[in-house]
């Protein structure tokens, strides 16, 4: 990645990118439009998707295990007994809207993402859980 006066990358500039002229302290600030920029990328909607394949396939069909795992790939950490049990529900309920829509559908408009959104309900609401944890605070924040 290059990043130097002439050419800075745009989407660190929303990630308080170090200016290429100065070495002074950066000053982080947390505003919506990093939450938006990271759930809207390509990058991100593509490694969320084969992220989750990736778990769906060693985790097999069992929920619990799959936030387990999708917590240590993504914060190095368990999930408490609560961020457990409030995943696993949001995996039930994602599920649930997906398959009460007649037909799955990409949407036309944003971003174009070169691996499409999972037919199957159970892995499509994986990969909006992964996409969900990118966002998390402790992923996105190195401390």
């Amino acid at each position: 990645l290059r990043h130097a006066a002439e050419k800075q990358a745009e989407f660190l500039q929303i990630f308080d990118a170090p200016s290429v002229t100065e070495c002074y302290e950066r000053k982080p600030s947390v505003l919506p439009q990093q939450a938006l920029a990271l759930a809207n990328s390509t990058l991100a909607q593509t490694q969320a998707r084969d992220l989750a394949d990736a778990l769906q396939t060693s985790a097999g069909r069992d929920a619990g295990k799959f936030v387990s795992q999708v917590f240590l790939q993504i914060l190095s950490r368990r999930p408490t007994p609560e961020e457990r049990a409030i995943c696993i529900q949001f995996l039930f309920e994602q599920a649930a809207r997906i398959r009460g829509q007649h037909t799955l559908k990409t949407a036309s408009v944003g971003v174009s993402v070169p691996n499409k959104q999972s037919s199957d309900p159970d892995l499509r609401a994986r990969e909006n859980l992964v996409l969900v944890l990118f966002n998390h605070n402790d992923f996105v924040t190195i401390r």
